[in-house]
């Protein structure tokens, strides 16, 4: 019996606060059980521990203290697992309303007033049960390649993911994050397929991070790839340097949100997202993560995630909208997207 879900089980039962997580490609999962109940926050970053952060900056960024927690690890293995998610049924309102709302986005866009916004939807999805131990399990076993979490705080709710994007991962003096846009379906062919909308959408969010971390002496840009994310795949650019921890705050500060989760530029997307989007992100496409632990951090983007609520799944996806976009293709990746979660449920 895993010692770590038997502490996940209790505390889920007794109502502590607790995260349980794995890192991208690693074997050892993690976990934080907070010894209260109390809502710790941060605004400096300097604090060591795991954080939990929203989209709009201006909301609290939730932290499960080390010096608070029992810190749990266990290696565990699970039997490789291909899922098939259920087709879950949408409204042709609900349809219409992303149409809508991705037209008014490209309109906005030929009128130069904006370059590239990501415009996103919350889809719910009601269950009878909600095993949430089961869900994780099959998270941990289906996607090797993600930072996987289950993050729960009694007066704040229960959210799981399985993100792909890292926002910066630190060792002490270096610093590597990654822009991470442009989606389609995977297959054997597809660095052959992007097209030339989803490299201008890649683009502008190098161009972005490059242009924030100016204040960076020694920064690396590599070579854009493909990368493979459950049912889908990105293109990829990976970003590092050298830092001093004095300006860890600043370096996150600048990343967050990127054009990836927001877009370009960031003023006017996020008050384009947040005055049509007609629902609050929440958590989505903030981020999360290990902050100053053993000398090192490791903070993602909060993407590909849900939210358990009273008995349903609110599935959280999105997709950037540039001046190219066709507003029932964005619709289907947003489809494709959501499979990640729905194959887990």
């Amino acid at each position: 019996m895993s010692v770590l879900f038997t502490k996940l089980a209790t505390a889920l039962e007794q109502k502590q606060p607790f995260v349980v997580y794995r890192k991208p490609t690693e074997k050892q999962c993690y976990a934080l059980f907070q010894k209260n109940q109390k809502v710790y926050t941060t605004t400096k970053l300097i604090e060591s521990g795991f954080i939990f952060a929203p989209f709009n900056t201006e909301n609290d960024i939730i932290l499960l203290p080390s010096n608070q927690c029992e810190v749990v690890l266990e290696t565990l293995k699970f039997p490789e697992q291909s899922l098939k998610p259920v087709i879950f049924s949408f409204s042709s309102e609900t349809k219409n309303q992303h149409l809508t709302l991705v037209s008014k986005a490209v309109k906005k866009i030929h009128e130069g007033n904006l370059q590239k916004v990501v415009l996103s939807r919350r889809q719910q999805i009601e269950k009878k049960e909600i095993d949430i131990a089961a869900i994780l399990k099959r998270m941990l076993a289906t996607y090797k390649n993600a930072f996987v979490y289950c993050w729960y705080h009694p007066t704040i709710g229960i959210w799981l993911g399985a993100s792909p994007e890292t926002l910066i991962k630190t060792n002490q003096n270096s610093f590597s994050t990654m822009a991470l846009a442009g989606t389609q379906v995977f297959s054997k062919n597809a660095a052959k397929k992007w097209t030339v909308k989803e490299h201008h959408e890649h683009q502008l969010v190098v161009d972005y991070i490059a242009k924030q971390l100016d204040f960076i002496s020694d920064l690396k840009i590599t070579a854009t790839k493909t990368v493979k994310a459950a049912n889908v795949c990105h293109l990829q650019t990976n970003i590092s340097g050298s830092f001093d921890i004095s300006v860890f705050h600043k370096i996150v500060n600048s990343l967050h949100p990127t054009p990836a989760v927001c877009g370009f530029p960031k003023e006017k997307a996020t008050q384009f997202i947040l005055e049509n989007e007609a629902y609050n992100r929440s958590f989505y496409t903030g981020f999360f993560g290990e902050m100053n632990m053993n000398n090192q951090s490791y903070l993602a983007v909060n993407l590909r995630c849900m939210q358990l609520k009273n008995k349903k799944a609110l599935l959280y996806i999105g997709g950037g909208i540039t001046n190219e976009s066709i507003p029932e293709n964005e619709w289907q990746e947003t489809l494709e997207k959501a499979k990640v979660m729905q194959a887990v449920l």
